[in-house]
């Protein structure tokens, strides 16, 4: 075999290698160990065709308002499976999920978020059409727009803490409200996200309605919820999987044995008599130290 059938069969090796690495740009494994915006790079670019589908399946089962709730919580739902490559059927777990969530707790967080924006979006407009002409109108304007962020906020804590940890709603409800106010830098991102992706389209909507159709509702809730999902992580789910961890986990008999040899030790020690040439050192108040 000459050099040229080497060089040859190298360069046929390197187009396999890099065509095989093109094609994993797309359905790819993502790391748990992601960052959580390169989570949702990850998502949006490799899983773009079901994060299509999704928004039109959230269409779909929002038609009715009572199915809001459910939807955010399936997608929600949708979106985890896949940043932890759990999911292969990406299409029927959004409705198998929707189902599964489909109860009264869900349908009245669905009705109650989509009941404030509607009416502060409401207010956006009233404000911004007659702040000209009364300028003291302003000051609630921008009331307006942290409320309307306050709650895409609120939504986005309450739907990973729902199906992160079991937890009754009054607990959810209450976390949800301390990590939409304590979490600044998690929640401009968040707010951030809602601006440029939902708002923005949103204003020009004649011109972005397409975007509606097939991008703008499922990506909202990709980007917010990897905004938050680190805050949620390290003060809910971290901590209550270490308690739980510290119930649950069994006691062996070498930690049995250890235990004994550690109370045998201090028995031990407590019942030695002390001698009367021991030396001690004292701090300035003539106490042991």
């Amino acid at each position: 075999m000459n050099n040229k059938d080497v060089n040859d069969e190298e360069i046929e090796s390197l187009d396999n290698n890099n065509k095989y690495k093109r094609n994993k740009i797309f359905h790819n494994q993502i790391h748990r160990s992601d960052k959580n915006y390169k989570k949702f790079i990850s998502i949006f670019i490799g899983y773009l065709d079901t994060v299509v589908i999704l928004n039109i399946f959230f269409i779909i089962t929002s038609l009715t308002i009572v199915g809001i709730g459910p939807s955010i919580i399936s997608m929600t739902k949708s979106y985890l499976l896949i940043s932890e490559n759990k999911i292969e059927k990406r299409y029927r777990t959004y409705f198998k999920n929707f189902k599964k969530y489909f109860n009264p707790l869900t349908v009245f967080f669905g009705i109650i978020v989509t009941g404030l924006l509607a009416g502060l979006f409401y207010l956006f407009i009233f404000f911004y059409i007659n702040t000209p002409t009364s300028t003291y109108l302003v000051i609630p304007w921008i009331l307006d727009v942290f409320l309307i962020l306050f709650i895409v906020n609120f939504s986005s804590y309450f739907s990973l803490m729902y199906l992160k940890m079991d937890l009754d709603s009054i607990t959810i409800l209450k976390n949800s409200l301390y990590l939409s106010i304590g979490g600044i830098k998690n929640n401009i991102f968040c707010s951030l996200s809602f601006i440029i992706i939902f708002v923005i389209p949103l204003i020009f909507i004649i011109q972005t309605f397409i975007l509606f159709v097939v991008l703008v509702f499922s990506t909202t809730i990709l980007a917010c919820t990897f905004s938050v999902y680190s805050l949620v992580d390290k003060y809910v789910i971290y901590p209550n999987d270490k308690e739980k961890e510290m119930i649950d986990k069994p006691t062996t008999s070498e930690d049995k044995f250890e235990e004994d040899i550690s109370n045998t030790k201090n028995t031990t020690k407590d019942s030695e008599p002390l001698s009367s040439d021991t030396n001690y050192d004292y701090d300035d108040n003539s106490n042991p130290l």
